[in-house]
């Protein structure tokens, strides 16, 4: 039977709920609103978790959930600029199963967003060491609330004997007790003892089988490697622009699809080049607004190389519900002429009216025929005045 790597959709087994507070160094992965893998924050710009979490993934596609109970809501999302896997990882056979993300903007450290010391020596064998993760649970559902569990070291020698001398190395740790366990769900999360990180959640043979612990990269072997690499990776990032989204974005549902950028450098500006003022107020039912982008002109059209423009009219809340169902619109509206609509690469883009941003393109119909959905700018006016001024 070959060795089940912890990727998914496991379960972390025998956990209890646990809060933030507990443990303010856990992170959540994410790609497309969803959690994949676990991870533990050293610096504010550095999370550690799995090289085989972030294995030939763009790291553009990822984003970091801190400082909330739930993977899914709250906290604080930031992005990742830089993922650099172990050069000596091996996706085979799993060995020195580690890598630090750069996350961008930093973090702002607080309460429940605290960095965690790297042990300088491993653990000895029997001592207690508790994980934590998002990873599914015994019942097979991903649970809302971050989840720990209590776990023992087991000798290096006797997880040999279970697994090969090839594969338990001093880079791996391994630990159990009977009836729990990490697992999938719960890769790249940490192993925590006395407050400080002796493991990342690496591998297992199944989820809490008798005799087959879990594995788990060793971090006092490692812990030269991480430093040395996240002094390198912060060096090299000179850039000073930074992604700040919201920290309730939902990308299932449309929710809170609002993000603000800083640029590395300031913006001249000039009779083409302007500020817009964000709208006080929600658009009125049936006023006319203008769209501008350069997006596809139907389904199957390529992006137009030349700035398009368009009237559409806000259409009320009842409408927008029956033209886009099943989304949400407490903070959105909808707009639309009878022919003309938003489309695939307008998205972000303004929704004028009166020479004030009233809306944000959020989504539309998939083939740009029927109505588009807008962000309500006044109803993010102050989410929008905190980014900025972070």
């Amino acid at each position: 039977q070959g060795h089940n790597r912890i990727g998914m959709d496991g379960r972390i087994i025998g956990g209890l709920d646990t809060s933030i507070k507990t443990a303010p160094w856990q992170a959540s992965l994410q790609r497309y609103g969803r959690h994949f893998c676990g991870g533990a924050i050293y610096s504010s710009n550095i999370v550690i978790t799995a090289g085989h979490c972030v294995y030939r993934r763009d790291s553009d596609t990822i984003r970091v959930r801190v400082g909330s109970n739930a993977y899914h809501i709250g906290g604080t999302v930031v992005g990742v600029t830089e993922t650099t896997v172990h050069e000596k990882y091996s996706h085979v056979d799993v060995l020195n199963d580690i890598a630090l993300l750069l996350l961008s903007p930093p973090l702002k450290l607080s309460g429940n967003i605290q960095a965690i010391p790297l042990a300088k020596s491993e653990p000895r064998d029997g001592v207690a060491v508790f994980v934590s993760g998002w990873g599914q649970t015994e019942s097979e559902h991903t649970p809302l609330n971050l989840k720990s569990v209590s776990v023992s070291i087991v000798e290096r020698k006797a997880c040999a004997k279970v697994y090969g001398v090839n594969l338990i190395t001093s880079a791996t740790i391994c630990a159990a007790s009977a009836g729990k366990d990490a697992c999938q769900g719960d890769s790249g999360g940490p192993l925590v003892h006395n407050g400080k990180l002796v493991g990342i959640v690496s591998w297992g043979e199944g989820c809490a089988l008798p005799n087959y612990p879990g594995v788990y990269a060793n971090v006092a072997n490692l812990r030269k490697w991480i430093v040395r690499t996240a002094k390198m990776m912060e060096s090299n990032h000179q850039s000073e622009w930074e992604i700040q989204c919201h920290e309730d974005y939902n990308s299932a549902l449309h929710l809170n699809d609002i993000a603000v950028l800083r640029l590395a450098q300031p913006l001249t500006l000039s009779d083409t080049i302007k500020t817009i003022p964000v709208a006080e107020h929600s658009p009125n039912t049936w006023r006319w607004a203008t769209i501008t982008g350069w997006g596809k002109r139907c389904g199957h059209c390529r992006a137009s190389p030349i700035l398009q423009t368009a009237q559409l009219q806000i259409l009320s809340k009842f409408l927008c519900t029956f033209a886009l169902f099943p989304a949400q619109f407490e903070e959105k509206f909808c707009a639309y002429n009878g022919q003309s609509s938003a489309c695939s690469g307008d998205s972000g883009g303004p929704l004028v009216l009166d020479d004030k941003l009233v809306g944000i393109v959020s989504f539309g119909d998939l083939h740009c025929l029927g109505a588009s959905a807008y962000v309500d700018v006044s109803q993010m006016r102050d989410w929008i005045a905190k980014a900025v001024n972070l």
